[in-house]
């Protein structure tokens, strides 16, 4: 090796190092942020009652819904249509 290079070297490693230390931390800091988020969300998963149940609900809901709107579209059809205004003042 010709002299200076194992200087260079050593700077290039020191450099090396102070760019790839926190490059690690941030990156095993999102490691442990994830692995935090992924129990979390086990423990907090619905049970498969709880979701059948609010299905259930969904549901019965359309139902009522759908029920309301054909009343609504009954009692539309059921009216007598409205006099044009011409026709009203006409008289």
């Amino acid at each position: 090796m010709p002299p200076g290079t194992q200087d260079n070297l050593v700077a290039v490693i020191i450099v090396g190092m102070t760019l790839l230390i926190p490059i690690i931390a941030i990156l095993v800091s999102h490691q442990q942020k994830m692995a935090k988020i992924y129990r979390e969300g086990q423990v907090n998963q619905p049970t498969d009652e709880r979701v059948l149940r609010e299905i259930a609900e969904l549901r019965q809901l359309i139902v009522h819904q759908s029920l309301a709107i054909e009343n609504l579209r009954n009692e539309k059809a059921s009216t007598p249509p409205v006099d044009s205004v011409q026709t009203r003042l006409s008289v």
